[in-house]
């Protein structure tokens, strides 16, 4: 569990802000460079905290030579969709943001072989009380 007072929740929020304003170019896309296919969350980032309406943006290269068949979404061990055509994208269903979730997506490309990715979230809970959590 996280506890946030309202200065950090502040400090917390301009991270976030400068973190999206990056973009996601600033990491490594694992498996692309080698030939390998390769899937990438873009959103939700890793232990962002993640509410209702939510939705997973997935980045997929397949490997050379192969086209990209479909990509399915699960959360939380549920299947949560697939597609078989661009945008990457799905809806998922976060809730209120009290608990954190796993995504875990799969590509499967013309050539046989699969690519994965899984993210987690977290949940937020902030301190109102404007006590430091230490």
């Amino acid at each position: 569990m996280i506890r946030i007072d309202k200065r950090e929740m502040s400090r917390c929020l301009l991270l976030l802000v400068l973190a999206v304003a990056a973009g996601p170019g600033l990491v490594e896309f694992a498996g692309a460079a080698d030939g390998a296919g390769a899937v990438q969350f873009v959103t939700p980032r890793r232990f962002a905290t993640a509410v209702d309406p939510a939705t997973a943006t997935i980045r997929v290269v397949p490997p050379g030579g192969a086209r990209i068949l479909s990509v399915a979404l699960s959360v939380d061990g549920v299947p949560a969709g697939t597609t078989s055509s661009p945008p990457w994208m799905f809806s998922w269903t976060a809730g209120d943001g009290t608990t954190g979730h796993t995504l875990d997506a799969v590509a499967r490309f013309s050539d046989g072989t699969k690519a994965r990715a899984s993210v987690t979230t977290s949940r937020l809970v902030v301190n109102e009380s404007g006590k430091r959590s230490r």
